[in-house]
């Protein structure tokens, strides 16, 4: 009896940990495709090729600056995805997206392009 409440104890806090990370992963990933509903000229040729793990942002300090950039528990997730352009011509492209501390809203940060041909 004794066994099973240690087990207990130490299973029931392993498991609320490890499906809080899926949350937060399944949430970032919903995210970042709703702001891309929103900012893609044609959604509907979206086609994902993966997500990073989400990560939690850290204080950065840039070369040159005074002081470093707060990150204040904000998250950044790394995403690959196609589609097509505006002009017809398919684009690859990988985005930084940021997402706030309550998880929800995604920002993009950056991007890398290029070409799919």
């Amino acid at each position: 009896m004794i066994k099973k409440i240690k087990y207990l104890l130490l299973v029931i806090p392993l498991s609320f940990l490890l499906t809080s990370c899926d949350k937060r992963q399944d949430k970032a990933e919903e995210l970042v495709k709703d702001y891309l509903q929103e900012h893609l000229s044609d959604f509907s040729s979206y086609k994902s090729q993966g997500f990073s793990k989400v990560v939690k942002l850290k204080d950065k300090t840039f070369p040159g600056a005074k002081a470093p950039v707060r990150a204040f528990g904000r998250w950044e997730i790394e995403h690959r995805y196609s589609y097509t352009n505006g002009n017809g011509a398919p684009v690859t492209e990988t985005k930084f997206f940021e997402i706030d501390s309550a998880f929800t809203h995604a920002s993009c940060c950056y991007i890398q392009m290029s070409d799919a041909r």
